[in-house]
Protein backbone atom coordinates (compact mmCIF):
# COMPACT_ATOMS: atom_id res chain seq x y z
CA UNK A 1 0.00 0.00 0.00
CA UNK A 2 1.28 3.52 -0.69
CA UNK A 3 1.68 5.57 1.64
CA UNK A 4 -0.35 9.17 2.72
CA UNK A 5 2.32 11.65 1.17
CA UNK A 6 1.80 9.86 -2.36
CA UNK A 7 -1.79 10.88 -2.09
CA UNK A 8 -2.74 14.21 -4.13
CA UNK A 9 -6.14 14.82 -3.12
CA UNK A 10 -8.97 15.82 -5.97
CA UNK A 11 -10.24 19.59 -5.48
CA UNK A 12 -13.46 18.14 -4.87
CA UNK A 13 -12.05 15.66 -2.30
CA UNK A 14 -10.52 18.68 -0.39
CA UNK A 15 -13.44 21.22 -0.60
CA UNK A 16 -16.23 18.77 0.71
CA UNK A 17 -14.68 15.85 2.43
CA UNK A 18 -17.61 14.17 4.46
CA UNK A 19 -20.28 12.07 2.41
CA UNK A 20 -22.75 9.98 3.46
CA UNK A 21 -23.67 6.12 3.00
CA UNK A 22 -27.35 5.01 3.18
CA UNK A 23 -27.89 1.01 2.61
CA UNK A 24 -31.61 0.27 1.44
CA UNK A 25 -33.05 -3.30 0.57
CA UNK A 26 -34.54 -4.49 -2.53
CA UNK A 27 -37.65 -2.42 -1.84
CA UNK A 28 -36.12 0.60 -0.77
CA UNK A 29 -36.18 0.28 2.51
CA UNK A 30 -32.99 1.94 4.52
CA UNK A 31 -30.72 -0.39 6.62
CA UNK A 32 -28.66 2.25 7.94
CA UNK A 33 -26.55 5.05 7.19
CA UNK A 34 -23.41 6.75 8.30
CA UNK A 35 -20.99 9.81 7.14
CA UNK A 36 -17.97 8.97 5.68
CA UNK A 37 -14.86 10.78 5.01
CA UNK A 38 -11.05 10.58 4.15
CA UNK A 39 -8.45 10.82 7.37
CA UNK A 40 -5.18 10.50 8.00
CA UNK A 41 -5.11 6.94 10.70
CA UNK A 42 -2.07 6.48 11.71
CA UNK A 43 -0.14 8.81 8.45
CA UNK A 44 -1.65 6.06 6.29
CA UNK A 45 -4.87 7.62 3.72
CA UNK A 46 -8.14 6.26 5.25
CA UNK A 47 -11.92 6.05 3.94
CA UNK A 48 -13.20 6.03 7.01
CA UNK A 49 -16.98 5.31 7.98
CA UNK A 50 -17.66 6.93 10.69
CA UNK A 51 -20.56 6.01 12.72
CA UNK A 52 -23.18 3.51 11.10
CA UNK A 53 -26.57 3.57 12.68
CA UNK A 54 -28.17 0.25 11.33
CA UNK A 55 -32.22 -0.35 11.52
CA UNK A 56 -33.80 -3.31 12.74
CA UNK A 57 -32.49 -6.74 12.50
CA UNK A 58 -31.63 -6.46 9.06
CA UNK A 59 -28.93 -3.29 9.72
CA UNK A 60 -27.25 -6.19 11.84
CA UNK A 61 -27.00 -8.84 8.86
CA UNK A 62 -23.29 -9.62 7.35
CA UNK A 63 -24.70 -8.67 3.97
CA UNK A 64 -24.98 -4.89 5.02
CA UNK A 65 -21.49 -4.69 6.40
CA UNK A 66 -20.08 -6.68 2.61
CA UNK A 67 -22.26 -3.61 1.10
CA UNK A 68 -20.87 -0.72 2.95
CA UNK A 69 -17.52 -1.87 2.36
CA UNK A 70 -18.38 -2.97 -1.10
CA UNK A 71 -19.51 0.95 -1.02
CA UNK A 72 -16.01 1.86 0.71
CA UNK A 73 -14.06 0.32 -2.19
CA UNK A 74 -16.36 1.73 -4.89
CA UNK A 75 -15.46 5.53 -3.59
CA UNK A 76 -11.53 4.88 -2.91
CA UNK A 77 -11.06 3.17 -6.55
CA UNK A 78 -13.31 6.27 -8.14
CA UNK A 79 -10.88 8.90 -6.27
CA UNK A 80 -7.65 6.87 -7.57
CA UNK A 81 -6.81 5.32 -4.51
CA UNK A 82 -8.09 1.82 -4.51
CA UNK A 83 -5.65 0.50 -2.31
CA UNK A 84 -6.77 3.00 0.61
CA UNK A 85 -7.12 1.33 4.18
CA UNK A 86 -11.28 1.01 5.25
CA UNK A 87 -12.13 1.66 8.75
CA UNK A 88 -15.56 1.62 10.79
CA UNK A 89 -15.48 4.35 13.56
CA UNK A 90 -15.78 3.74 17.25
CA UNK A 91 -19.69 3.79 17.71
CA UNK A 92 -22.14 1.58 16.18
CA UNK A 93 -25.95 0.99 16.59
CA UNK A 94 -26.57 -2.84 15.51
CA UNK A 95 -23.83 -3.84 12.71
CA UNK A 96 -21.94 -7.00 12.35
CA UNK A 97 -18.46 -6.76 12.68
CA UNK A 98 -17.29 -10.74 11.96
CA UNK A 99 -15.24 -9.28 9.91
CA UNK A 100 -13.73 -6.36 11.46
CA UNK A 101 -11.45 -6.79 14.81
CA UNK A 102 -11.67 -3.15 17.11
CA UNK A 103 -7.97 -1.33 18.05
CA UNK A 104 -6.94 1.32 19.96
CA UNK A 105 -4.34 4.37 20.29
CA UNK A 106 -4.86 5.62 16.75
CA UNK A 107 -4.63 9.05 15.23
CA UNK A 108 -6.47 10.72 13.01
CA UNK A 109 -6.60 13.69 10.86
CA UNK A 110 -9.64 14.67 8.40
CA UNK A 111 -8.81 15.40 5.15
CA UNK A 112 -10.05 18.55 4.40
CA UNK A 113 -11.52 21.81 6.37
CA UNK A 114 -14.84 22.31 7.64
CA UNK A 115 -16.27 25.73 8.39
CA UNK A 116 -18.15 24.97 11.46
CA UNK A 117 -17.56 22.56 14.13
CA UNK A 118 -19.09 19.03 12.60
CA UNK A 119 -19.99 16.07 14.90
CA UNK A 120 -17.88 12.97 13.87
CA UNK A 121 -17.75 10.17 15.83
CA UNK A 122 -14.30 9.00 15.45
CA UNK A 123 -12.40 12.27 16.76
CA UNK A 124 -14.79 12.31 19.55
CA UNK A 125 -17.88 13.94 18.32
CA UNK A 126 -17.77 17.53 19.08
CA UNK A 127 -14.50 18.05 18.74
CA UNK A 128 -12.45 20.81 15.90
CA UNK A 129 -12.19 18.18 13.09
CA UNK A 130 -9.75 20.75 11.40
CA UNK A 131 -6.86 19.27 14.21
CA UNK A 132 -5.36 16.21 14.61
CA UNK A 133 -6.75 13.44 17.25
CA UNK A 134 -4.91 11.09 19.01
CA UNK A 135 -6.02 7.67 20.98
CA UNK A 136 -8.70 7.27 18.94
CA UNK A 137 -10.46 3.53 19.09
CA UNK A 138 -11.12 2.36 14.79
CA UNK A 139 -12.61 -0.98 13.80
CA UNK A 140 -10.24 -2.61 11.59
CA UNK A 141 -11.43 -4.82 8.60
CA UNK A 142 -9.97 -8.25 8.47
CA UNK A 143 -10.38 -9.41 4.58
CA UNK A 144 -9.84 -6.14 2.74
Amino acid sequence: MGSFNSFAAPQHLTNSFVNGIEIVDKSGNSMGNSMCYFAKVDGQLTFVIDSFEANGKLGASPEVTDAIIAYAKKVCAEMGQPNANIMFGPNYNKIDFTRCFKTEGHSIEVIGKAPTATYIDAIGGCNDINNEHAERSMHEIVDL
